[in-house]
Parts: C-alpha cells; sequence; structure tokens
C-alpha cells in the first residue's frame, strides 16, 4: 500500500512492490547462500523480512520433535548414505536440511518472542 503512494501512476507503485517482493524473494536464502554474495549485495539478505520468516518458522517447525526413518529414498538415506535407522531429533533434520538444500534451514537459530 506504501508503494503505491509513492507514484501518481497506479503501475509504478505496482512495479516497486513487484521489485521489492521479487528482491526480498531472491535474499531469502532459498537459492542463494549468504557466504557466495559479493559483499555490496549481502545487505539485502539482512534486510528481507523472508529470510528471518522462513528461518524462524522452520525451526519452530522441528524444534523438539522426533523423526523415524521410513522405507525407501527420504532425506535420511541420503544424508547417512544409504542407511537409515533409528531416529532423529528435529534439530538434526534442520541440520541435514541445511546442509544438503538451503541454508536457511538451521538449528542454530534465536527466536524471539514477544
Amino acid at each position: 500500500q506504501v508503494s503505491s503512494t509513492i507514484f501518481k501512476d497506479g503501475t509504478s507503485g505496482m512495479m516497486l512492490y513487484i521489485i521489492f517482493w521479487c528482491n526480498t524473494f531472491f535474499f531469502s536464502e532459498i537459492f542463494i547462500a549468504r557466504d557466495d554474495v559479493v559483499l555490496p549485495f549481502r545487505l539485502g539478505f539482512y534486510l528481507s523480512p523472508f529470510r528471518s520468516a522462513l528461518t524462524a518458522f522452520t525451526y519452530l517447525d522441528y524444534h523438539g520433535t522426533q523423526v523415524e526413518c521410513g522405507e525407501g529414498v527420504s532425506l535420511f538415506t541420503t544424508a547417512t548414505g544409504g542407511e537409515c535407522s533409528g531416529s532423529f531429533s528435529g534439530d538434526k533434520v534442520l541440520d541435514i536440511a541445511g546442509n544438503l538444500f538451503t541454508p536457511s534451514a538451521t538449528s542454530d537459530v534465536d527466536v524471539l518472542w514477544c
């Protein structure tokens, strides 16, 4: 809504909003790790609300849970080299997913409760 008040033309405000949304999604660390981006553009990772929200929501979903191994191909068989036995804690699942897929999944998160 704020972007629509900056310009008199509604199309320009809508384009500004789409550019903002795409940039925050790009800098959410889903596709590209923060350390792989050159320093001037790394500021976008610190300003992206998607990055903070995605990390916190993923942590809150998996922290304090236990995940059992299942049959067939899964995250655990890929991470352990084809053998999965027992159960994994939610923090271990986050660390495995962070190493294999996306750096935004990690068990090292400080979540602020209001």
